[in-house]
């Protein structure tokens, strides 16, 4: 089945699942909340639970009809952004007065619904699990993410919420409605997303996605490093679940102790010294070398999976240490303030240890990572990090510096708090922030822009510990996609003000909202690609036609397609000449789809499917009388239409001469049919088994007939027509490529070595950052060009990008785009994300620390 139609049916099983547990689930809250009012032994709160009893008893059929329209307005915004760019055909119908998914209201801090969603989750965990393994595969992706399920959990705990707020402002008995009313549901949802999964394993979705291995720089040195244990998870330290030493405080001397908490190490000053507080130290200080004078030959490193191990850069045997930016007088740089944490890295596991907090533990975590509640701070960091944040944001409003303020202020908030995982957490914000801040390929306006969340991002990092462990954080998201649009329009629009305006407006949103959680960097994400793919589509009127008839040629294909099955099933079984077959199977499908697309659904365009069962009625033979007259009488009709059909398709005379030909002999041969004594079949029965054919244009095929795969050569067809409908100006790089010589590795010495993402990619990953805004380079001859990404369709088949030094833009298949890239043809401009390339850094920093004591000790 075609995958729009799949998820047409599949929406319709879980809105009928949905909808077949709502009664059952009001009833129980009802239930729970009159019992919960009987048992308290509170005044207060038996009032509250029997005020909320009175409103879910007066109207509940208000409550169900709420929860039914909030719960199709979000599946309208979550199939809007299911896997970023996808736009099922069957959306446009819907109303856009909808639901936003990561809609802020004053349930969410009120009544916890990251909390909700987290218990939706647990209870419906394994079928949860496969259908988030089933909508991958049902978009060909090859990693799961369980924000990109427009059926996830979240959808009931936000529809709940806001059908109960719009009931009104009750108070006290808004929460106790939502509380009740969620915990009604909790029981049922396994058995919803245990519908759609048999509906969608019907249908040969199944829930096994094949994983493809990748070798990474991460990977290998995790494998190499044998210093910590993998199972162990950073939160088990506070345990005592390490396995190389304990790591806490107390497992070093008191001497020791108060010796690097209070400087008094005589090693302080030596990067190389052997002591614990001097290899954290030293990582420190090597981490600002590299970002800070590394510049391009640091970047040309994370071009590959594997960094080049034949040489140190100069700078790293200078035993100087570089000055923190910033660093007050009475504190040197040469003697940063240590604490009883700096012991815990310099453990011979501190590479190990770090691989642990910046890789993820599964390729399949959903995007919005919080599990439960967000960890709470200790008291005395919490205190000092809102003192930090509040002067930062109050001396800072207008920042266009570039300073890591969370360097400057470590001494600050490790002598805050005594926890060792609060601690390792403020070093590597802190070291990742210094690669962020000295990025190269970032424009410097954009840097300090994202310098300003350097706070917001420790808060989050501290209270979800997924920020560091999984690519897919929305706060990590955030950073990586302003990285990727500034890179953009650096290449191309250097000026860039209104994307800029738009970036220092995420900003002051993300500092107003004070990092309650990661859901406002969702909100910010979501609204930030929206921006983005706006600006780009519409400030290019060639760019915004191009697009546009790329959707519009989509459609018609689809359509096409549908066309094409319903005229499958209603031919099904009928025995019919060949050629006649592949005329209405082919041909006056697409006279149908012009037609009905022309003029909608008139007399007119109903007239060319009320063709179908005449023309094959009128060539069946005609025994009776009566039935020759009746064929006398039609053939004028039948003759008309079908000349106004092949017109619309500009048919040139000879196909026209074989079409009426043939329609000649078939109805010579029909009137001079001999009586066999064979009952002949009526035109009014023909036209009742078409009835649905002709009547009922909208209604879906049978799920046995399966609408045939997309027909490329009827959508160039479409694409091509649509295009010149819009007098678009278009260059269409797969025609020119295509009509080339054939392509060959690029070998020009004289270019920039390029690295085939081929190696360093999967075909996931390039699908994955395609996005709009996103620098490539691009060589079509002897010179290569830059490019940006102005726009990709919703199927992810089509680019459409604005070249360096072109007048009109250009079109591109994803799969030449494909194609190039394993030629070494096209390459991202970006080697890898901005907070990405900051892990990569780190590590190859900490790995070259672990070299160097190695070899010290040698």
């Amino acid at each position: 089945m075609d995958r729009n139609v799949l998820l047409a049916t599949t929406r319709a099983e879980f809105s009928r699942a949905f909808l077949s547990v709502l009664d059952a689930t009001l009833k129980q809250a009802a239930a729970t909340l009159l019992l919960g009012a009987d048992m308290s032994r509170s005044a207060y709160e038996q009032r509250r639970l029997m005020g909320a009893y009175q409103v879910l008893r007066e109207r509940r059929d208000v409550l169900q009809q709420q929860l039914v329209r909030g719960m199709e307005q979000l599946l309208n915004r979550s199939f809007q952004t299911t896997y970023s760019t996808f736009r099922p055909s069957f959306l446009a119908g819907y109303s856009q007065s909808e639901l936003s998914l990561v809609d802020a209201n004053a349930y969410e801090d009120q009544l916890h619904i990251n909390e909700v969603t987290a218990r939706f989750r647990h209870a419906a965990e394994e079928p949860l699990r496969d259908l988030n393994i089933r909508v991958a595969i049902l978009f060909e992706q090859d990693t799961i993410n369980e924000r990109e399920n427009p059926f996830r959990p979240f959808l009931f705990a936000r529809a709940i919420a806001s059908a109960v707020d719009q009931l009104g402002d009750l108070g006290e008995l808004n929460g106790a409605l939502f509380d009740h009313v969620t915990q009604a549901l909790e029981g049922s949802v396994a058995t919803i997303y245990g519908n759609v999964n048999a509906h969608l394993a019907e249908h040969g979705i199944g829930a096994q996605l094949q994983l493809k291995i990748k070798k990474s720089e991460e990977a290998a040195a995790h494998a190499a490093s044998q210093d910590t244990d993998a199972d162990i998870d950073m939160p088990g330290i506070r345990h005592g679940a390490q396995r190389n030493g304990d790591l806490r405080p107390e497992s070093y001397p008191d001497e020791q102790r108060a010796a690097t908490r209070h400087g008094g190490d005589a090693n302080t000053t030596d990067p190389r010294a052997t002591t614990p507080r001097g290899r954290i130290e030293q990582l420190v200080n090597r981490v600002r070398r590299s970002a800070a004078g590394a510049g391009d030959r640091f970047e040309g490193r994370l071009q590959s999976d594997q960094y080049d191990q034949q040489g140190d850069h100069p700078d790293d045997h200078d035993h100087a240490q570089n000055a923190i930016p910033g660093t007050p007088p009475s504190e040197p740089a040469s003697a940063p303030r240590a604490t009883a944490h700096s012991a815990g890295w310099g453990n011979p596991g501190m590479l190990g240890m770090l691989q642990k907090m910046l890789s993820g533990p599964s390729p399949f975590a959903a995007r919005s990572p919080v599990r439960g509640t967000p960890r709470v701070l200790s008291a005395g960091l919490d205190r000092s990090l809102a003192a930090l944040m509040q002067h930062d944001g109050e001396s800072a409003a207008q920042a266009s510096d570039t300073r890591n303020v969370l360097l400057e202020q470590r001494a600050i908030l490790q002598d805050a708090t005594g926890d060792i995982d609060e601690q390792m957490t403020i070093d590597v914000v802190a070291m990742l922030f210094e690669f962020i801040l000295r990025d190269p390929q970032i424009p410097a306006e954009v840097r300090a822009q994202l310098g300003r969340l350097q706070f917001l991002v420790l808060k989050i990092a501290l209270r979800e510990s997924a920020l560091l462990t999984q690519k897919n954080h929305p706060a990590r998201l955030l950073v990586n996609r302003i990285g990727s649009v500034s890179i953009g329009l650096k290449q191309l629009d250097p000026s860039g003000e209104r994307v800029s305006n738009e970036i220092r407006r995420i900003v002051e949103a993300l500092l107003s909202d004070g990092a309650q959680s990661s859901l406002q960097f969702d909100l910010m994400l979501d609204e930030f690609d929206s921006f983005i793919a706006l600006e780009l589509r519409a400030g290019d009127v060639n760019v915004d036609r191009t697009a546009q008839a790329v959707e519009n040629a989509q459609s018609r294909t689809l359509r096409f397609a549908h066309l094409t099955a319903q005229l499958a099933e209603a031919l099904a079984g009928l025995t019919i000449d060949p050629f006649l077959h592949e005329f209405l199977s082919v041909s006056w499908v697409r006279v149908i789809e012009r037609a009905e697309r022309a003029e909608g659904m008139t007399p007119v365009s109903t007239r060319y499917r009320q063709l179908v069962p005449d023309l094959l009625w009128s060539i069946l033979p005609k025994f009776a009388a009566q039935d020759r007259r009746a064929l006398l009488a039609l053939l004028p009709t039948i003759v008309g239409t079908l000349r106004q059909g092949v017109a619309l398709e500009n048919w040139d005379s000879v196909r026209q001469q074989t079409l009426f030909g043939w329609l000649a002999d078939a109805h010579s041969s029909a009137l001079r049919s001999v009586d066999t004594g064979t009952p002949a079949l009526a035109l009014a029965a023909l036209h009742r088994h078409f009835d649905n054919f002709v009547t009922h244009p909208e209604q879906d095929a049978a799920p046995a007939i399966a609408a045939p795969e997309q027909d490329d050569s009827s959508h160039q067809t479409f694409l091509a027509e649509a295009l010149q409908e819009s007098a678009a100006k278009v260059q269409l790089l797969d025609a020119l490529i295509e009509h080339a010589e054939q392509l060959t590795p690029q070998t020009d010495t004289t270019l920039p070595p390029v690295i085939p993402h081929s190696i360093v990619l999967s075909e996931a990953d390039v699908l994955e950052r395609l996005r709009s805004g996103v620098a490539i380079e691009i060589t079509l001859g002897s010179k290569p060009g830059i490019g940006r990404l102005n726009w990709i369709n919703q199927h992810g088949s089509t680019l459409v990008l604005t070249m360096e030094d072109a007048s009109e833009p250009s079109m591109l298949s994803v799969r030449m785009f494909l194609r190039l890239l394993a030629l070494g043809r096209v390459r991202f401009i970006e080697s890898a994300p901005l907070f990405e390339r900051a892990v990569q850094g780190l590590l190859h920093s900490a790995q070259q620390v672990e070299t160097e004591r190695v070899a010290a000790r040698a």
